[in-house]
């Protein structure tokens, strides 16, 4: 909510998207249609976004075979490793970075990170899009309205805020609906201002670094007005 907040342009964006999935109910009240929200490429790729560059939680492992992984470095069969999950979310050689007109650096937030645009192959969350993306974005190049898709993939193993693998967090779906719904819940009732000055940089509490989300260091001042009729 704080980096939607603080871009204007990017909250007029997604506020249609989050008050489209409001369906009309009994009398005058509204219900929010989860399914269609969490459905919206916009809203997912905010979401994945902020996963990336929000979370840092510690991945365990276990040596099966005698492989080594690691260059010069040597891990007995059986032994269990722990891997900071972020440090991948910020791997300039996987993450599309932009260009020098338009850069988005893999230390900043960028909504459109993880959206695929028909008429912009280079669009997409690789660095190098792999051949499946590319195709499909050739493919869609034709169509008269440039409607971008949400897309993970080719990022196994470089976006993992739940994890991978067998053990990958089971309730990474409800997750996902809860975080989606309540942004379009409070944003429904509320209204929000972020009063950060101009050129605030947010920085991660990395005290809570391995514990899976890291807050923002310190306080974000901010201006909540509950809407009338709401």
């Amino acid at each position: 909510m704080i980096d939607i907040l603080r871009d204007p342009a990017l909250f007029a964006r997604v506020l249609p998207e989050a008050e489209s999935a409001f369906l009309p109910s009994e009398g005058d009240k509204k219900r929010l249609d989860i399914v269609t929200l969490c459905n919206s490429p916009l809203l997912q790729s905010v979401y994945a976004e902020t996963l990336r560059i929000r979370t840092a939680n510690m991945l365990p492992r276990i040596f099966e075979t005698g492989e080594q992984p690691l260059k010069g470095w040597m891990f007995p069969k059986k032994s269990v490793m722990f891997i900071l999950g972020n440090i991948v979310g910020f791997d300039k050689k996987v993450w599309n970075v932009g260009n020098e007109e338009d850069p988005h650096p893999v230390e900043e937030f960028w909504a459109d990170r993880f959206l695929i645009y028909p008429n912009n192959p280079r669009s997409g969350p690789l660095r190098n899009p792999v051949a499946e993306i590319t195709k499909d974005a050739k493919q869609e190049s034709g169509s008269k309205e440039n409607i971008p898709r949400f897309s993970t993939t080719g990022l196994t193993g470089a976006w993992i805020p739940y994890g991978g693998g067998n053990n990958m967090c089971p309730g990474r779906h409800f997750a996902k609906q809860e975080l989606i719904g309540t942004f379009a819940m409070l944003c429904a009732h509320f209204d929000l201002e972020i009063l950060t000055p101009a050129g605030f940089k947010l920085e991660p509490d990395t005290r809570y670094r391995m514990f899976g989300a890291m807050p923002v260091k310190g306080k974000i001042p901010a201006r909540v007005r509950r809407r009338l009729g709401a």
